[in-house]
């Protein structure tokens, strides 16, 4: 059976990733370290979470849903689990060594959303895929205008609601699920756009998709105080440039986005014990020596039995 592509990655899309790897580390350095210079803009999550969504939304011919959803729950909690463990030891680790309870960084909610800060995003990214693949199973017969017409109305809808409900109640527990609803709304419409055939039209249906997002996302950041929208603006209008725009490619790039999840994901490991001896440093320097040394820790983890802990994908087959 021919399988769609998840996602053309030969274009600006590939720059559009890399950047938001690196945003990703740029904004949990500055925020661990106190900056307030602002040398990040918030985008890379947006960006991650956009084309995991598009790359499940383009998908053409039909799949079984139980295979799929086993799939992609391997993919997406192996490593939750795996690095949930590694952040829960050196957690109770540092209590213990300045004499605090075992358990007193311990909190309820780090049952779904992991023991460090930044492993929400495997199970949003898990439940994201879920909805976004029975939106497109859902839709296939559907007319592409009202598909996309319809999920840019409910994609606007969340970023308000995420938006205000960060402005009215600060940041709660559930804050990191704020994220997948307009992801897979404006998800589900750009993988629907690209599901028609190549034309000139589809590159600015695209763009004109993840403008209007950008833009209502803009106005309601300017509306609210809080970030969330703005940073989904950003994130939405780097996707739809990646989409359509050319780029620099070839395996060194490809060899680089293969280390951008182990790096999201161990990258707070190296801040963790790391950043007290590059504090004194310019951000921009201190950001790419930790995205380097996050880089040499995949590296090395790839070669050895934890590969599938460190973003590298099984060997087995995929649908």
């Amino acid at each position: 059976m021919r399988r769609t592509p998840a996602i053309d990655r030969s274009g600006f899309l590939d720059v559009v990733r890399l950047l938001a790897g690196f945003d990703i580390v740029a904004f949990h350095t500055g925020s661990v370290a106190g900056d307030s210079n602002g040398f990040r803009l918030g985008f890379g999550v947006t960006v991650f979470l956009l084309v995991t969504a598009v790359g499940v939304a383009r998908q053409v011919e039909p799949r079984e849903f139980r295979a799929f959803a086993y799939d992609r729950a391997s993919r997406y909690l192996s490593p939750f689990g795996f690095w949930c463990v590694v952040y829960a030891a050196v957690a109770t680790a540092t209590s213990l060594r300045y004499g605090e309870p075992a358990l007193g960084w311990w909190r309820s909610c780090m049952l779904w959303r992991g023991t460090e800060y930044h492993l929400w995003f495997m199970p949003v990214s898990l439940a994201l895929v879920v909805v976004v693949e029975l939106a497109r199973a859902a839709t296939v017969r559907a007319s592409t205008p009202l598909v996309v017409t319809i999920s840019v109305v409910l994609a606007c809808l969340t970023i308000l609601a995420g938006h205000a409900g960060w402005y009215l109640r600060g940041v709660p527990c559930w804050s990191p699920w704020a994220w997948a609803p307009p992801a897979a709304f404006l998800g589900l419409a750009l993988g629907k756009i690209l599901q028609a055939d190549a034309s000139r039209r589809r590159s600015a249906w695209l763009l004109t998709t993840a403008v209007v997002v950008a833009a209502w996302s803009f106005a309601v950041w300017q509306s609210y105080d809080g970030h969330f929208a703005l940073r989904f603006a950003t994130g939405s209008l780097l996707m739809g440039l990646g989409l359509i725009l050319p780029g620099i490619s070839g395996p060194w790039m490809k060899r680089l986005l293969a280390l951008s999840i182990g790096v999201f994901l161990c990258h707070p490991l190296v801040l963790r014990f790391g950043l007290r001896f590059l504090d004194d440093l310019p951000s921009p320097l201190t950001v790419a020596l930790i995205w380097s040394l996050s880089a040499v820790i995949v590296l090395a983890m790839q070669r050895t039995a934890l590969a599938r802990f460190a973003g590298e994908r099984p060997t087995s087959s995929r649908r």
